[in-house]
């Protein structure tokens, strides 16, 4: 686990369990998006499911490298921190029922993708915006009992858990109650108040927490590629902050070229704040979304479009969230001391633009098409910010 960043306390917990060779039978894993959770998961399981485990001079327990189940783990470890082993298993699960084929045997990593090879065709033709209950059914419940196939035990990743259903969770349920010997269950999720008080009370509750600035200006600057030798001081200082201390969300904004979007639609945003009316700005929005999805469904094969959908609206509320709080940030020297008339002024109109965001959301939500929604985000951001630049 030393390939982790910035999680000190949460792999602390983990050490911990392992050196004391008490493993709690259910984990979850909770936190922002792209903080690190899966790759941990990942990476305690391969310690968990190691045949050798080895004790250092400071008594951690580490994954021996050598034996059969670390050979195997190479390929998930490759995969894991480009967010690879998700195609690996899905791939997998499609053509060995006994697990990841070409990967481990005993490491279960269910994804909402699943439902594309479930037996039932209703769910293989469903949008995949849920975990269904089936899947729970075929790639955990019925494999939880059986013998582990390397005779150490098994590990269940659950990622993105918040995307079960009610009826998917309580089928889980019982599993946690009373799980096999040997068994280690792992829900990773962004919204753990999306699950069952029933679910979380039974796993040990594992908190990550959003990078600082300094490990993710690492993290870039150790993988350096053409796009980041192309970006300005200003730009990546910009990629830092919408990363938010997520290095997925780094990575993603490198891979999938959203600087541009940084590029074409926040000077627009600050001439709607100089008055400069514009109509297209809503259907911009709406086509960048549109087309990172498609760029997400080419790259992920057996990915869902509605799902991409959501991510790349997600970013989009993201990248202007983050641009009204610099503006806030900015003004910050501007306003005097107890002067809250003066703050109101500078600052008021930029948290209208949150509450826009957060308004937009909801639309989204409801299923409200994204160009509408667009459209009424663009509205609400010329109404706050027009009239403060306008002097009210």
């Amino acid at each position: 686990m030393d390939r982790i960043q910035g999680q000190s306390k949460a792999v602390g917990v983990l050490e911990a369990a392992l050196c004391s060779g008490k493993l709690h039978h259910a984990y979850m894993f909770h936190g922002p998006v792209g903080v690190g959770k899966y790759s941990t998961a990942v990476a305690f399981a391969k310690v968990v499911l190691c045949l050798d485990q080895v004790v250092d001079l400071h008594g951690k327990v580490h994954a021996c490298g050598h034996c059969e189940s670390c050979k195997l783990f190479k390929m998930v470890d490759d995969a894991t921190f480009d967010g690879g082993l998700k195609e690996v298993n899905k791939k997998g699960e499609e053509e060995d029922e006994g697990g990841l084929k070409g990967a481990h045997p005993d490491l279960h990593v269910v994804v909402k993708e699943l439902a594309r090879y479930s037996d039932d065709a209703n769910v293989r033709n469903r949008k995949l915006t849920s975990i269904p209950v089936q899947v729970i059914q075929e790639a955990v419940l019925e494999k939880a009992y059986h013998k582990p196939a390397m005779g150490k035990g098994k590990v269940f990743i659950i990622d993105e858990a918040e995307l079960m259903n009610p009826f998917g969770q309580n089928a889980l349920l019982k599993t946690l109650e009373e799980p096999a010997p040997g068994s280690v269950f792992i829900l990773v999720t962004s919204s753990e108040d999306r699950l069952l008080p029933t679910i979380k009370s039974r796993c040990q509750r594992i908190g990550f927490v959003p990078l600082d600035d300094g490990v993710v200006r690492r993290w870039l600057e150790g993988h350096e590629t053409e796009t980041m030798r192309g970006l300005d001081d200003a730009m990546r200082e910009w990629l830092i902050g919408f990363s938010g201390g997520s290095l997925g969300r780094a990575g993603m904004t490198i891979r999938f070229g959203l600087m541009a979007w940084a590029n074409d639609i926040l000077p627009r945003i600050e001439g709607l704040a100089q008055g400069k009316a514009d109509g297209e700005l809503g259907g911009m929005m709406a086509a960048r979304v549109d087309e990172f999805a498609k760029g997400w469904v080419d790259a992920h094969k057996g990915a869902s479009k509605e799902a991409a959908n959501k991510m790349g609206a997600g970013l989009m509320w993201g990248m202007v969230s983050e641009h009204a709080r610099r503006k806030m940030m900015g003004n910050v020297d501007v306003v005097g001391v107890g002067d809250l008339e003066g703050g109101e002024g500078v600052m008021g109109p930029w948290v209208k633009v949150i509450e826009a965001i957060t308004e937009a959301e909801d639309l989204y939500r409801s299923n409200v098409k994204i160009d509408m929604v667009c459209d009424h985000l663009v509205m609400k951001m010329t109404q706050a910010i027009y009239r403060c630049e306008a002097g009210g």
